[in-house]
């Protein structure tokens, strides 16, 4: 059987649409904190560069971090305290 273009109706079984969807750069899984804060503990990460980047979205808060051995002592100097609390919407800031 064929339709009124002369295509095989059966092929053509529903309509069909191509179409885009885009998310911004690594903004893909998100970790939540409430107004008592939060913590998350990664899987190691090796790199070989001078600045650790990181993507953020809190506007109405503050993002820090520190770096821990492999088993979970901080390594100075990269202690929460003397991290510099970043905030707004990045996916490309640097955390020092």
């Amino acid at each position: 059987m064929y339709n009124r273009n002369g295509m095989n109706s059966n092929f053509w079984a529903a309509d069909v649409a191509t179409g885009l969807a885009t998310i911004r750069r690594d903004g893909f899984a998100p970790m939540d904190a409430d107004a008592g804060g939060g913590a998350l503990t990664t899987r190691p990460v090796t790199f070989k560069g001078k600045y650790l980047f990181v993507n953020v979205d809190c506007p109405k808060g503050e993002l820090k971090a520190e770096v821990l051995d492999a088993n979970n002592n901080v390594i100075e100097p990269y202690t929460l305290a003397n991290c510099s609390p970043i905030s707004g919407d990045s996916t490309l800031t640097v955390l020092t």
